[in-house]
């Protein structure tokens, strides 16, 4: 029997828990499971749910990010009577997506604000807040902070396991990729040339005599702003949304998500160092590649 939506669970080791709570939250929004396969050949164990939900694809996104965030797990969600051909964009969120921290956090390590800072971060990442003017109260917080930290910290940020393996993959078969991030530019400017993504787009930092103003400089990238560059890549590129798959793990990152064909939920934070780590390149299999 045929669902609406397939959910793909995909993590380094299986476990019917997670599976378990996964089946709770799309039932919590009037969903219903009604297929339940083990998936062979796969990057990682996977599971794959076909579920009855006639409701908005956004609801169900919202359902299951808590989800990503609680357990070390990967969560893809793809509507049944999408084809899986050709993919020809993919655009990744950074913070606790691309990287295993959230970069603002590790910032306020340095400058000595964590508790605030870890605050109004997991209410933005969870939605409980909007995200520019919780975005902009963080910010606010690294005022004096040397430009020199933050540079210091990009050489050392945890990069999520096999990504250079995926963006080989991506380069031999045509596929283009961008990071689309609410984060500081230097961030996102720098792995994009260490791993070859072809486009970025990011908020700016203001600088003066070397230390962090406490201001941004130009357009905060908040939820919208992150859907409207990605459609306008998608014209630009001549795809449509079954060509294209987003990744992200936070509330700003569901409208791109929306709009794109394949949504991908990874919270990289998620999964311990000490764990066995998901391999970033389990987007694969929810891509429809092997």
């Amino acid at each position: 029997m045929n669902g609406d939506y397939r959910i793909y669970i995909m993590a380094a080791r299986a476990d019917l828990l997670h599976v378990a709570a996964v089946c709770r939250a799309v039932e919590a929004i009037g969903a219903r499971v009604v297929q339940f396969v083990r998936e062979a050949d796969t990057y990682d164990p996977c599971v794959r749910l076909s579920v009855a939900y006639k409701g908005a694809k956004s609801l169900l996104i919202k359902a299951l990010m808590p989800m990503a965030r609680t357990y070390p797990i990967m969560l893809g969600i793809r509507r049944e009577d999408t084809p899986v051909g050709r993919i020809g964009l993919v655009a990744f969120d950074l913070d606790s997506t691309l990287v295993r921290t959230e970069i603002m956090n590790e910032l306020a390590t340095a400058h000595g604000c964590l508790d605030e800072m870890g605050e109004l971060t997991e209410a933005a990442m969870s939605g409980r807040e909007e995200f520019p003017d919780n975005f902009s109260r963080r910010v606010s917080m690294l005022r004096g902070l040397p430009l020199a930290k933050l540079e210091e910290l990009s050489a050392s940020l945890p990069i999520v396991e096999g990504l250079s393996s995926l963006m080989r993959k991506f380069k031999e078969q045509g596929v283009r990729s961008a990071i689309i991030s609410g984060g500081f530019r230097l961030y996102s400017h720098n792995i994009k040339e260490w791993y070859g993504f072809d486009y970025i787009c990011t908020s700016e930092a203001e600088v003066e005599n070397g230390l962090l103003t406490g201001r941004l400089s130009g357009t905060i990238v908040d939820a919208k702003v992150k859907a409207e560059f990605l459609r306008s890549l998608a014209k630009e590129l001549s795809l449509s949304p079954t060509e294209i798959v987003a990744v992200g793990d936070g509330a700003n990152d569901v409208p791109m998500l929306d709009f794109s064909a394949g949504s991908i939920i990874f919270n990289s934070s998620a999964h311990p160092p000490s764990t066995p780590q998901l391999r970033i390149e389990a987007i694969l299999q929810i891509m429809g590649c092997r």
